[in-house]
């Protein structure tokens, strides 16, 4: 009965891998963000708010491909999202989106949604130019941490605070260009609306980064 389940498992975990190499879901996701970009950057040009849908439009289809992606690995591999540098980059770079994509809510700018759809685009590209050296994407990195309580959690947490860090420098980045292109963020109540978002983020990262790594330390 033992042998029979596990070889149930093994043949859905087939399946799901073969479904999961054919549809390649971060390729799709990064083409998919590549023309996000190229739609948020028409929205500087003119049709702001025309373009600036079609860019979230475009962010939000290839943060669901993405999110299908890392849930097809976390089923395929048994595991938390987050086991080595390949899954750092698809999580990290998800958190990011998502983020960004409340910042886009917040200002109405396209700001949010260049820095989401370029952010995502170089974190893609990235963990593919990893598939490339490595070619296995599924292999576990040796866990300092020796339980899957805390491998699911803990690693997930700091990964949440770094998904909070890229996005406030990209965004404080990309609020530097913008006052080299337009005057409209020279005005102090954009430049405070700003400050007020990053660090926000930041808060939100440090929560994540700092204090719950010194929860999980107080718990030995």
């Amino acid at each position: 009965m033992k042998w029979h389940s596990l070889s149930v498992t093994a043949a859905k975990n087939l399946a799901f891998e073969k479904i999961y190499n054919s549809y390649s879901p971060f390729y799709v996701a990064t083409a998919i963000y590549l023309l996000a970009f190229i739609t948020a950057c028409f929205g500087w040009i003119g049709l702001h708010q025309l373009w600036n849908r079609v860019s979230s439009s475009l962010i939000i289809l290839g943060l669901g491909w993405q999110i299908t992606g890392l849930i097809f690995r976390v089923i395929i591999s048994g595991r938390p999202p987050v086991t080595n540098l390949y899954s750092s980059a698809l999580f990290v770079s998800m958190g990011m989106v998502i983020l960004m994509l409340i910042v886009e809510r917040i200002t109405k700018l396209g700001i949010g949604n260049v820095v989401a759809s370029l952010g995502a685009l170089l974190a893609l590209i990235w963990a593919w130019t990893m598939t490339i050296v490595d070619g296995d994407t599924f292999t576990v990195m040796v866990a300092v941490l020796d339980t899957q309580f805390w491998l699911s959690t803990h690693v997930i947490c700091i990964s949440l605070g770094y998904s909070a860090t890229f996005a406030a420098g990209m965004l404080g980045f990309a609020y530097l260009i913008g006052l080299l292109v337009t005057p409209a963020f020279a005005t102090v109540q954009r430049r405070r609306s700003f400050v007020n978002l990053i660090y926000g983020i930041v808060c939100f990262g440090l929560f994540f980064k700092f204090l719950w790594n010194r929860f999980r330390r107080s718990l030995g």
